[in-house]
């Protein structure tokens, strides 16, 4: 297997367009800040998933933050009283990146990547 690593203007959806070309599996390890104005993660994760529908590509694989990990089936770690406060903010921006994912036609894999704790 051929692995790619592809930098691109994240709010450009013809670069986006231009690193899915010829892809198997998309792998997203988008980051964001930690405060409430940036929506640069669910933005660029809504840009992914339309290009990759317009490319008929099918399967992408997305880390997260512990956040939005299902504790059960009715709440994500970032809904206890002991969740960090710090993390907030931008485990509901990891939340809108799921979302765009959970309506596409997508096979993806969203996981949470659980080192944010210390």
């Amino acid at each position: 297997p051929k692995v790619s690593v592809n930098g691109v203007n994240i709010v450009d959806t013809k670069e986006i367009a231009n690193a899915l070309q010829n892809t198997d599996v998309v792998i997203s390890c988008i980051g964001s800040s930690n405060n409430s104005t940036d929506k640069s993660r669910s933005l660029v994760m809504k840009n992914i998933v339309e290009q990759m529908e317009l490319l008929q590509q099918k399967r992408i694989i997305a880390l997260s933050n512990i956040g939005i990990l299902n504790i059960d089936d009715e709440h994500m770690a970032m809904d206890f009283e002991d969740f960090p406060e710090e993390l907030k903010e931008i485990s509901f921006e990891h939340l809108a990146a799921y979302q765009h994912l959970k309506s596409s036609n997508l096979k993806s894999l969203f996981s949470e990547n659980t080192t944010c704790f210390k």
